[in-house]
């Protein structure tokens, strides 16, 4: 066992981290990218000079320090499309080579995943009982949300059931009373005419 876990951490050791790894060559596709994007504007600069020449030898001012000029320009655009050539090639490449690392960081996690040693298998055994008593944990949560708003529901109800049976009485109530009173009043009337 710890051989085998020796050699899993010489492997670790010897990947280094993925993230290091992809970050270094994302520093390298950004620069890179920026030093196309300088020898693009660099040949754009040396177009513009070079028509610029043009225009002006077209005009007739043809001497030779415009000529020296012109032919070190030249010269000077084909080293920086030269240039740009390379860093798109080397652009290619990067981007090449981050695409196959990140397949193998993909390949490594899935190998992380997969137990190898008693102890991950152990491990692993653990973290799906734990989830599978999350996931009853959950279901009883619900269950129990369930029939608290059932329960709520049918208190509420007794409640109004409860309260349309009050009034109802109440107001037979109150009826008897009107009546009893007027009984009484005219009972009352009754005795005074008599006395």
């Amino acid at each position: 066992v710890e051989a085998v876990d020796n050699n899993n951490n010489d492997i670790n050791s010897d990947i280094g981290t993925p993230d290091d790894t992809v970050k270094d060559l994302r520093q390298r596709l950004h620069d890179s990218e920026v030093a196309r994007k300088a020898i693009e504007s660099l040949l754009l600069d040396a177009k513009i000079k070079e028509e610029n020449k043009e225009n002006r030898n077209s005009e007739g001012n043809n001497n030779i320090e415009n000529n020296k000029m012109s032919s070190s320009s030249s010269k000077r655009l084909e080293e920086l499309q030269n240039l740009l050539v390379q860093s798109k090639d080397s652009f290619n490449k990067l981007f090449q080579e981050n695409a196959e690392l990140q397949a193998q960081l993909a390949d490594a996690k899935t190998q992380l995943m997969v137990p190898q040693t008693p102890t991950m298998l152990h491990h692993q055994s653990l973290l799906r009982r734990i989830e599978q008593m999350e996931y009853r944990h959950n279901n009883r949560e619900r269950e129990l949300e369930r029939i608290v708003q059932q329960v709520k529901q049918r208190a509420e109800l007794d409640i109004q059931l409860a309260r349309a049976n009050f009034q109802n009485v109440l107001t037979q109530k109150n009826a008897e009373i009107k009546r009893f009173q007027i009984e009484l009043d005219s009972l009352m009337e009754d005795v005074k005419r008599i006395l």
